[in-house]
């Protein structure tokens, strides 16, 4: 079978439906699918890349030429936002193409990013106009977050109308993404499959249970205010002060925007002996930290 995989990039340190992606395609060449890939580039913002991040022309063509050209049976979406667009879906349908999508995120669910109310509390309401007046949490907050979140509004709505009209099939990596997919879609029960990402298992590690020390923790990922790094640190100071575990140590591997509020955050509390920032480690040498 051969299969076209799509994602917004294939920089697999830069995201994690990128390392999902290239992984994907490991496992179906292996099982003897051929496997084709279609990303976006990753230039800096123009309003051309504003607009064709709604819908690209250029990735309606290359999709196309793809699947013309090497006779793709099924065309992957995963990631499309940002810079892909919903394009390669209509393409794709046109030439009459089955189309599966995989929801990385709650991008197409909420259009503030993060699916909480302002209590913090799993929201259960979706996309909806309600969004823009609602105050709850989001990475915008400034006196221009309602033109931003408007817009952004906008985008996701159009975005919705080709995703539910003209894709075949989804998959959401986590259960309760699953259930709140397909409330906000209105999909029936079999239209939405629950796969969990997954991880390789390597026939020469073995994890030597003695050497586990039980008092280090771990964090990696994008430093972004909605993965809750600074939550982390709180608790390691409140498990010091209130629990006495002098010796607690989180080590902190990644890098983005809230890096260095998270350093003034570990300063302030005098956790510099606890807490560690570790630069970026490539995806083949992270076991070891785990």
């Amino acid at each position: 079978m051969n299969i076209l995989l799509i994602n917004d990039w294939i920089d697999v340190s830069a995201t994690g439906s990128a390392n999902s992606v290239m992984k994907t395609k490991k496992i179906l060449e292996k099982e003897g699918h051929n496997v084709f890939l279609l990303s976006g580039e990753k230039n800096k913002p123009t309003i051309f890349s504003f607009f064709g991040a709604w819908f690209s022309a250029r990735n309606y063509f290359r999709t196309k030429k793809i699947i013309r050209k090497n006779n793709i049976d099924i065309v992957h979406i995963n990631n499309c936002a940002r810079f892909i667009s919903p394009s390669p879906i209509l393409a794709a349908k046109k030439m009459s193409k089955k189309v599966v999508m995989t929801f990385h995120n709650t991008y197409y669910y909420c259009p503030k990013g993060w699916a909480v109310d302002k209590n913090y509390k799993e929201c259960k309401k979706g996309c909806s106009a309600f969004c823009l007046f609602n105050d709850c949490p989001s990475q915008k907050e400034s006196a221009i977050s309602f033109f931003y979140h408007f817009i952004k509004w906008v985008k996701i709505s159009f975005h919705r109308y080709f995703i539910k009209k003209y894709v075949d099939h989804f998959i959401c990596p986590s259960k309760k993404l699953k259930r709140n997919i397909q409330r906000t879609f209105q999909f029936p029960e079999n239209k939405v499959s629950y796969l969990a990402n997954f991880i390789e298992v390597k026939n020469y590690y073995q994890i030597k249970f003695s050497k586990i020390q039980n008092n280090q923790f771990l964090f990696v990922g994008r430093i972004s205010k909605e993965k809750g790094v600074d939550v982390a640190v709180k608790a390691i100071d409140l498990l010091i002060k209130k629990e006495g575990l002098k010796n607690i140590k989180l080590k902190i591997i990644g890098s983005g925007k809230e890096k260095n509020r998270i350093e003034k955050l570990v300063k302030k509390m005098d956790l510099k002996n606890n807490v560690k920032f570790l630069v970026r480690i490539n995806n083949d040498k992270i076991d070891k930290y785990y």
